[in-house]
This record gives C-alpha cells, sequence and structure tokens, in this order.
C-alpha cells in the first residue's frame, strides 16, 4: 500500500458585523477569506515510529515517539461530561467530552515532554493539537502510522482573521481525512469503526476528494472543541464560516445562513496591534454585567444593524452593476470589533488598480502592511498530494 499523503485547505474569516452582540445569541454576518491555511500529512514510511509536527508560524518543530503516543492514547480514559462512560462516546460526539479536564491531562503530558520552556502560542498550538488528536483517534478502532504534520498559514495570527479557527478546521479536517483514508482501506463496506468500550459508530466513505456537508458539520464540532481553548467562550461562528466558506448570517445555536454570492473584496490592513479575541469578550461580559440595561440596547441595535447589512448583501446580488450599485455598495460599508488586529475596509467595484497601488505604498511608508482580498471563497477542502 503506497504512503499516505494529503494537504487540507482552509479560509480564514473575518466578521463584517456583529462580533461582539453574537456572544449573545444576536445576529452577526461573516465571510470567508481568501487567505488559508495548510497543512500537510505524510506518512514517513521506514522503521522509525515518530510523529512529526513543523508549525514555523509559531517558531514548533516537534518530534514524539509514536509507540509512545498509542500507547498513551489506548490507555487513557477519556474525561466526559456528567461521568459518562465510554460506551457514550463515539467520533460522532465531541460535545461529550470534558474539555477542561482532558486539557489538565494534556498539560501534565506537556510538561513531561518539553525539552524547553514553550510560549503561550506554542502551548495553545500543541494542546490543540493533542486535544484532536487523543479526541478523535482514541475511540476508532484503525492502526496509526508514523506521519509528518506540516502547518503553514497566510493569515497573521492574533489578528481577528480566524488565524485560530482556520488552524482549528484543517487539524480537524486532517485526523478526519487520515480516520477516513485508514476506514476506506479496511472496510469494503460501512462497518463499526470504534474500538470496544466505546459508542458504535458507522463511517461510509464515498468521496475522498472533498468534504460533504455532514462531514463538514462534524469536522466543524471537533474544531469548535479547540476553539474554546484559544478564545475560552466562543460563539462558534469562526470555526463554522471557515469550514463552509462563503458569507453567511450567523446566530448561536441556530447555525448558518448562506447569503447570495457577490464579488465583494476589501482592503485589510495591519495594524500591529496584538489583539486577544478571549479578552475582548470577557470586557464585553464585564461591561454587560455592570451595565445590563445599556449593553443590552447596544447588543438589540448591533443585531438591527447585521440583520440590514445581511439584507443589503441580498440586493447586491440582483444589481448587474453601474452607479446604483455603487450607492449599494456605499450603505454597506463595515464594522469590525476592534482591539487591534487587522483594520478593513471595503473596496467600491471597479476600484483602480493604480490608485490601490498608490494607497499600499503610502500604508507601508507609514509602517503597515495592506492586502487586498476576496470575501465569500471555498471552506475546508482537501487533495491528495
Amino acid at each position: 500500500m503506497s504512503l499516505l499523503s494529503f494537504v487540507v485547505s482552509t479560509p480564514g474569516k473575518i466578521i463584517l458585523h456583529g462580533e461582539h452582540s453574537v456572544v449573545y445569541g444576536k445576529t452577526a454576518l461573516a465571510a470567508s477569506l481568501n487567505l488559508r491555511t495548510c497543512v500537510t500529512l505524510k506518512e514517513n514510511g521506514g522503521k522509525e515510529e515518530t510523529l512529526k509536527l513543523s508549525l514555523p508560524k509559531v517558531s514548533l518543530e516537534k518530534q514524539y515517539n509514536l509507540t509512545e503516543l498509542k500507547n498513551h492514547l489506548h490507555s487513557i480514559s477519556i474525561p466526559l461530561l456528567n461521568d459518562m462512560s465510554s460506551t457514550s462516546f463515539s467520533l460522532e460526539t465531541p460535545e461529550l467530552i470534558d474539555l477542561s479536564s482532558l486539557l489538565e491531562l494534556l498539560k501534565t503530558f506537556l510538561k513531561q515532554s518539553a525539552e524547553s520552556k514553550l510560549s503561550t502560542q506554542q502551548e495553545n498550538s500543541l494542546l490543540a493539537f493533542f486535544c484532536l488528536f487523543v479526541g478523535m483517534l482514541v475511540s476508532v478502532n484503525i492502526e496509526l502510522e508514523p506521519f509528518t504534520i506540516f502547518v503553514d498559514t497566510d493569515l497573521s495570527i492574533g489578528a481577528g482573521v480566524g488565524s485560530s479557527a482556520s488552524f482549528s478546521v484543517s487539524l480537524a479536517a486532517t485526523f478526519f481525512q487520515y480516520i477516513r483514508t485508514k476506514v476506506a482501506s479496511k472496510y469494503e463496506i460501512s462497518q463499526n469503526i470504534s474500538r470496544k468500550s466505546f459508542k458504535p459508530a458507522k463511517l461510509n466513505v464515498t468521496n475522498l476528494t472533498c468534504f460533504n456537508d455532514k462531514e463538514k458539520d462534524l469536522i466543524s464540532r471537533w474544531a469548535f472543541l479547540n476553539e474554546r481553548i484559544m478564545h475560552g467562550n466562543p460563539s462558534g461562528i469562526d470555526n463554522m464560516i471557515c469550514t463552509y466558506g462563503s458569507v453567511v448570517e450567523f446566530r448561536k445555536n441556530a447555525g448558518i445562513k448562506k447569503l447570495p454570492g457577490v464579488d465583494l473584496w476589501i482592503l485589510l490592513v495591519d495594524t500591529g496591534v496584538s489583539r486577544n479575541t478571549a479578552s475582548l469578550v470577557e470586557r464585553v461580559a464585564e461591561k454587560k454585567r455592570r451595565f445590563s440595561q445599556v449593553i443590552d440596547a447596544v447588543l438589540d441595535a448591533l443585531d438591527g444593524v447585521a440583520l440590514s447589512a445581511s439584507a443589503l448583501i441580498g440586493q447586491l446580488a440582483s444589481h448587474s452593476g453601474g452607479d446604483e450599485l455603487n450607492l449599494q455598495v456605499g450603505k454597506l460599508e463595515l464594522t469590525g470589533a476592534g482591539g487591534g488586529g487587522f483594520a478593513f475596509s471595503l473596496l467600491p467595484p471597479g476600484y483602480p488598480d493604480a490608485k490601490l497601488d498608490q494607497l499600499l505604498q503610502h500604508l507601508a511608508a507609514e509602517g503597515f502592511k495592506g492586502t487586498k482580498t476576496q470575501l465569500g471563497g471555498a471552506g475546508v477542502s482537501v487533495k491528495p498530494i
């Protein structure tokens, strides 16, 4: 059998309206970016029992003994909510994992295996990796082979363009692709893929070159675990938009509504100010605790803005162009969450390249990097290499 080798690609995202209010069940408007994270998995072959992990964006290179990892994986009693037994858990039920307890186990493991002190970004990256490594593989009856994972990204970290969600979705999709490829080679027809003592689960593998909507839903749900590691109490919009792509209207616990395709471009400008989403969310929560009536009114207003913008995008999809289109685009404008990271502005249709180049040069002279990018690109994808 040939060595397994594939690359998973996932877009970044931007929230156009409602980034703060979406946490409280209000509407948000979000879009994928044509800036992407790519995770490449290659089986190593040979006799070296090694798992290699390379994340140059956070200056992290790690090697682990795969035999020891497999022994640890198969010996772990995965912590589940409400003291459930493992017979309730399978690949299909990530929501049952007691994340705080699992993180304690993983942090102990990292301390024991660390050769040097890890930065916060490096530790979070490893926690995210092993959260999905353990969570997604512990119950599945497949044989792990030595492999290398390499992560590359167009996205700046801590800048509000979905670097963590893009990373999380890419990892979840990578492990899912690994599982279903192994399952496809092991079973000719759909059978129970769970190990003994775990809840039975079936995986119907029909196409290894793409993910269908049901598979994307599972990938997004696993990625949400990692988003909780990175952001504390996220709404779920980031992992969903990175999974499905396009421009969407989102409301917590209600899923996404894809909006009609429109040709919208924005200019991203890196402010150079680091952005901490978890901190921003907590600051809003504190204001809501202290001034509930005022903040509730603001959140309702933000909901109205997002719904108006959603309706406007629907109208834009039916326009053929001309001055009326420019007028409608001008009404759209954009907001954002503040707190650093990228500033962004909508580029009018037909904005001259010469003027944009002049603007980018001016920004560069002031120490800011600008990037033109399209909204609403494809979601998570996979291809063999």
